[in-house]
């Protein structure tokens, strides 16, 4: 069939047909395209959640690694604390006893030479507080 031999009402004949079956194609095919498109959206949406997702984790990572730091130097702060404090407190346990046996001689040797009264309740309430620190 030669197309210049057609008429003009054959040749808009034969592309009114072409368009039926094209638009009649088209029905066919547009829900399945319009599926395909919105998987594809879904997808891309999905990526764009997962991307969005790991930029707020590594966010709060390089946050956590921030606290991390400035909690390590508050612990290395607070173990030299520690350490200075127990120093200081064997340092004074020391000192207490030292000052507690120097009490308990002064106050024995008051009650040698015969004091009484205040001095012997003094006595008896160092011993009584040593007894309960020995236990």
């Amino acid at each position: 069939m030669d197309l210049h031999a057609l008429t003009t009402q054959e040749y808009a004949l034969q592309w009114g047909v072409m368009l039926v079956l094209f638009l009649m194609l088209l029905w066919k095919y547009v829900p399945e395209i319009r599926n395909r498109l919105n998987s594809w959206r879904k997808k891309e949406n999905a990526e764009e959640s997962v991307a969005s997702a790991t930029q707020q984790n590594t966010e709060q990572i390089k946050n956590l690694k921030k606290q991390a730091f400035t909690n390590e130097a508050r612990i290395d702060s607070l173990e030299s604390f520690i350490v200075s404090e127990k120093e200081y407190r064997t340092k004074q346990a020391a000192e207490q006893k030292l000052i507690i046996n120097a009490l308990f001689a002064i106050i024995k040797g008051l009650e040698e030479q015969g004091c009484d009264g205040p001095v012997h309740e003094a006595h008896e309430e160092i011993e009584r507080f040593l007894i309960d620190q020995a236990h």
